[in-house]
This record gives structure tokens, C-alpha cells and sequence, in this order.
């Protein structure tokens, strides 16, 4: 009789070893994704993504083309505030990497005089800003000092 328990221990005995080493590879390759794509771990992998130089250069793009339409605006007989402020609003997103303490931006605020740069033209921003959110946008007295801003950039 012992014998025929036995039998019947051992049939569950199997299902409950494969549902334990189940919960184990389950827990393992849980760990093991999160580890893997978790933020630190893909910068462990993959390092980042975007270099500084790479950012400065798509603000530099954005710029230029928001000066750009600056001036045809300044020119034209109606304002499209509303193109102005999608503009804006690209240029601000790529000033937002570059304002950004990150990885990829460690190197420039480790330059003499950055941080002060990022200051300047974060207040340049917010005076543009003000300025797109006026009912009726006068180019003469905020743009007067373009060369003065170009020369932050520099």
C-alpha cells in the first residue's frame, strides 16, 4: 500500500518541479529584461544616442530657419503667428536638449562659460515667447539686437 502512495506522490510531484523551474526562468528573464532595458543599462550597451555636437547642430538648423521666416514676416503685410509659433515651438524642443543637464550635453556644461550661454539664451527664449503670444507681434524692438544674439552662439 505504501507503494501505491508513492505513485501518486510522484505524479504530482512532476508538474509541481516544472511549475517551480517555470517561476525560475519566468523570474531570470523577468530580471534580466528590466536590467537590459532599463535606462543605465541600454547607456551600458549602447552608450548615448546623440552627441552634443549632433544637438548643436540641429538647434544651429532650427535657428537659421526661424530667422529666416523671421524676416520674410517682418516683410510681409499679415504676420502667420501661427506659423511662427510652430517654428518656435521646433527651436525651443532643440534648446531644450541643449539646456538639458544629460549625458550627452555633460561635455559642453563642462566648458567655460556655458552654463552663463544657456542662461542668456534661455531668457532670449521666453522674450520670444512673449513676444508670439502678443496680439499683434512687432519685429523692430526685440529683433534689434539679432547680431548680439548671434554672436551668444558663436
Amino acid at each position: 500500500m505504501k507503494l501505491k502512495g508513492f505513485k501518486n506522490g510522484s505524479r504530482l510531484a512532476i508538474p509541481a518541479i516544472f511549475a517551480a523551474l517555470f517561476l525560475v526562468a519566468s523570474t531570470v528573464t523577468l530580471y534580466y529584461y528590466s536590467a537590459t532595458l532599463s535606462k543605465k543599462g541600454l547607456y551600458a550597451i549602447a552608450g548615448t544616442q546623440e552627441n552634443y555636437s549632433w544637438s548643436i547642430a540641429k538647434f544651429a538648423i532650427k535657428l537659421a530657419e526661424f530667422e529666416t521666416l523671421v524676416e520674410q514676416q517682418k516683410n510681409a503685410q499679415q504676420v502667420d503667428s501661427e506659423d511662427l509659433r510652430l517654428k518656435f515651438e521646433i527651436l525651443y524642443s532643440r534648446f531644450y536638449v541643449l539646456e538639458t543637464v544629460s549625458e550627452s550635453t555633460q561635455p559642453l556644461y563642462a566648458e567655460p562659460g556655458y552654463p552663463e550661454v544657456v542662461t542668456q539664451m534661455h531668457r532670449q527664449m521666453d522674450r520670444i515667447d512673449t513676444l508670439l503670444n502678443s496680439p499683434s507681434i512687432d519685429f523692430t524692438p526685440h529683433f534689434a539686437g539679432h547680431e548680439t544674439n548671434q554672436a551668444l552662439l558663436d
